[in-house]
């Protein structure tokens, strides 16, 4: 059975703060990119799942936009240590971190009574993609034999890129304006050239200490803003933070007043299940291979797989086709999504179908 969460509601002043905008940075290397896909949501992340504003284009993507262009994660002022990564659902993954050792962390030299004992905290970020957004659910375990106070720290911001800038081309662009946030949410707002206004929102499950980052206090970091929440831990206890990103659009107004719109509207049920039955619908009306060689049969479930990953909605309700290529070539490309349909029309024809309804 499909299963949604949702977060509390909030009445909490606004607070407004200047986008301050970096230089897009040319994405000219994808390695060591952890890739997650639902739909036309895409999300790029480095392998401890942070996306930086560096030269791999990392990001939360909605089509050929760039949603979210910073989201880091820091405990007690240091990255996590990474142990093990896993995207194997496509649409869901989970990263495993603990905390540092103290030797590398200067503070806990000089101060250790205030320090986190050496990698005694298992951290774990599950990501999950629906159609609605990105729930984001982070996990801190103590494993030490003593209560210990854990401090998290999550910067965000978003340049509001379309995918050509990310890779290098020069564009004019339209106006950021500045964010919206309270203890709870935070509103991203950028005005298009096309008289658009876009909207990355971000809802936390629960308060946290709120402050604007300015570009030369963090210059390898990128964010906006900054969330800081501070907890104990008993020894074997643990503590969960959840985070959900969504995005929405409408005219923009004429003066570009950032407050003209709605900046705090409750969250989008995120459906953990939605993409576990979207790939078991797939693979049922998908030709079924069995052959006695376990690495070939592997094989073909694993591309079946990233097949339905490279699946696109549109243009028109109701419609889909294969995208030509995640990060760079998300979407229509007439000849790559036609050679593909006729390249599997043995293990699944209704590719063909539908790719055909679209190019019509």
């Amino acid at each position: 059975m499909a299963t949604a969460r949702t977060m509390p509601t909030t009445t909490d002043e606004i607070r407004w703060i200047e986008a301050s905008p970096r230089p897009i940075e040319k994405a000219t290397d994808l390695g060591n990119v952890q890739v997650l896909k639902h739909s036309n949501l895409y999300l790029l992340t480095d392998q401890f799942g942070d996306i930086h504003p560096d030269g791999r284009g990392l990001g939360l993507y909605d089509g050929d936009t760039r949603r979210l262009s910073c989201a880091i994660l820091r405990v007690s002022g240091q990255r996590p240590v990474l142990l093990q990564a896993s995207t194997g659902s496509n649409y869901r993954g989970t990263i495993q971190l603990t905390n540092p050792r103290l030797e590398r962390n200067l503070r806990d030299k000089v101060h250790p009574e205030e320090s986190l004992a050496s990698q005694k905290l298992g951290i774990a970020r599950r990501r999950t993609l629906a159609a609605a957004g990105l729930e984001e659910r982070l996990r801190i375990v103590n494993y030490s034999e003593a209560r210990e106070t854990v401090e998290l720290e999550l910067e965000f911001s978003n340049d509001a890129a379309d995918i050509f800038e990310v890779r290098g081309y020069p564009r004019d662009r339209g106006t950021l304006l500045p964010v919206g946030a309270t203890e709870t949410r935070a509103t991203f707002q950028y005005d298009g050239l096309d008289g658009y206004r876009t909207r990355t929102h971000v809802a936390f499950s629960e308060r946290g200490e709120l402050e604007a980052v300015r570009p030369d206090d963090t210059p390898n970091l990128g964010g906006a803003i900054r969330y800081r929440w501070r907890f104990p831990l008993a020894a074997g206890a643990s503590h969960e933070l959840t985070w959900i990103v969504w995005s929405s659009e409408g005219p923009a107004p004429a003066d570009h007043r950032a407050e003209a719109t709605p900046l705090v509207p409750d969250p989008p049920a995120i459906i953990e299940d939605e993409g576990t039955a979207a790939y078991h619908a797939w693979n049922r009306s998908t030709t079924a291979v069995a052959t006695d060689n376990e690495l070939f049969n592997l094989t073909v479930s694993r591309s079946v797989a990233d097949l339905r990953l490279l699946v696109n909605d549109g243009p028109a309700e109701g419609q889909r086709y294969i995208s030509a290529g995640v990060p760079w070539f998300t979407t229509l490309f007439g000849r790559d999504s036609i050679i593909a349909a006729i390249q599997t029309l043995a293990f699944r024809p209704q590719i063909a179908v539908e790719t055909l309804d679209v190019l019509a």
